[in-house]
């Protein structure tokens, strides 16, 4: 007697529900806004100390200029990390979602019965599960 021919059957199906994680990004943003207070803080506390003294002259408002300067290209840097740190948590989230799904493949040999062809239970050696890879 002749073994049926397996047939095989594909499914993509989601595991897990989608969950947003982009929120993540309020984490490092607070992080990064105290990093500006604390620049913002410094120069202040630059320009009040000159200004306490009634400091003048060159050497003194080449000190506040640097302090300027320096605010500026920190404040320039954190919105830079800001905008890296939401790609890299959008990236994260779509990575964690596509791992919430999974193509499943079922290996299958139906018997006919009659007229009426019925799929007999597959034994666990033809039944497999293949993951897609997490990373697209």
């Amino acid at each position: 007697m002749e073994l049926p021919e397996s047939k095989m059957a594909m499914f993509y199906d989601r595991i897990l529900p989608k969950e947003d994680l982009t929120n993540k990004t309020k984490i490092f943003q607070a992080i990064t806004d105290e990093m500006a207070k604390i620049d913002h803080s410094l120069e202040k506390k630059i320009e009040k100390i000159s200004v306490e003294d009634g400091a003048t002259g060159e050497f003194i408002n080449a000190i506040l200029e640097k302090a300027k300067e320096q605010t500026a290209q920190h404040l320039a840097l954190l919105e830079n990390i800001d905008e890296q740190m939401g790609k890299l948590i959008s990236s994260y989230d779509q990575q964690v979602d596509s791992m919430k799904s999974q193509s499943m493949t079922f290996q299958y040999v139906e018997e006919e019965i009659g007229t009426m062809t019925l799929p007999l239970s597959p034994s666990p050696s033809i039944l497999r599960s293949t993951p897609t890879p997490p990373f697209k």
